[in-house]
């Protein structure tokens, strides 16, 4: 028996979305709902520097991946 290992990388994409949904979310109420300070500011700032730090170092190790292999299990 053998699992593609691209299912992983179709599983990650999955919750890379929801990550993305869910950022897009939480900038829009903190925007529209808090305070118009420079912490908010730098707050939300510093968390979309983080994110796509994040977001760009797991592409470049995606990208050397070879996606055709195969797990075999027994």
């Amino acid at each position: 028996m053998e699992i593609p290992i691209i299912i992983f990388l179709y599983l990650y994409l999955m919750m890379v979305t929801f990550f993305i949904l869910f950022s897009i979310f939480l900038v829009y109420h903190a925007l529209r709902f808090g305070t118009a300070t420079i912490t908010n500011l730098f707050t939300m700032g510093l968390f979309l520097a983080v994110a796509a730090g994040i977001l760009i170092s797991s592409y470049a190790y995606i990208s050397g991946v070879d996606w055709e292999l195969v797990i075999k299990l027994f």
